[in-house]
């Protein structure tokens, strides 16, 4: 996925496709800016390469094909992610904690 910062500052939010693909069991590469760096941690769950670095990224690709025991960790490791801090369950949950929070200091 990769990404930039533009001219006017902004930048890539959470990054829905980083977390699908994960969801999918997708190894995941991406551009170390904005949300994506909320999502990916470099060499555990994917691979991060500086913006507009089209050698860095091409050498991650290359990582990719090459290692099967990193591409195997990156996608058990991404999968977990998303059916751990990103499931239905704890969103919901983190949702109505919110709420809860919201309606408790109303008072």
């Amino acid at each position: 996925m990769p990404s930039i910062v533009d001219q006017s500052g902004d930048t890539e939010g959470l990054g829905i496709p980083l977390l699908e693909a994960m969801a999918n069991e997708t190894p995941v590469i991406a551009s170390a800016v904005g949300g994506i760096l909320d999502i990916v941690e470099n060499e555990k769950n994917g691979l991060l390469f500086p913006p507009g670095n089209v050698d860095a990224l091409r050498n991650a690709i290359g990582r990719l094909i090459d290692d099967s025991a990193l591409r195997h960790q990156l996608v058990r490791d991404g999968y977990e992610l998303v059916n751990t801090r990103f499931s239905w369950s704890t969103i919901a949950q983190q949702t109505l904690d919110l709420f809860s929070f919201a309606i408790g200091n109303k008072n």
